[in-house]
């Protein structure tokens, strides 16, 4: 996530003009987000596109436990709490 963040920031550093959005997709009923749909369109002064992504980012974090890396919107890894 903070790789696409960093590209929109330079983007408007650079003078762009970004239209960005960034929209949580949920599994059935669950409340956590299993990734975020990240889209940015960066325009020059003449209009031009020059930034533009979409990209689907999985809503991960790593285990202490086991190391792993687990998606929190699917499944939480299972143990005891470090």
């Amino acid at each position: 996530m903070a790789d696409y963040e960093t590209q929109v920031l330079a983007a408007v550093c650079s003078g762009q003009v970004v239209s960005y959005k960034v929209t949580p997709l949920y599994m059935g009923s669950k409340v956590v987000p299993y990734a975020y749909r990240m889209q940015a369109t960066g325009y020059t002064q003449d209009g031009s596109a020059i930034l533009f992504f979409e990209k689907n980012v999985p809503n991960v974090i790593k285990s202490v436990n086991d190391g792993k890396w687990h998606n929190l919107g699917r499944r939480a890894p299972e143990g005891p709490l470090r």
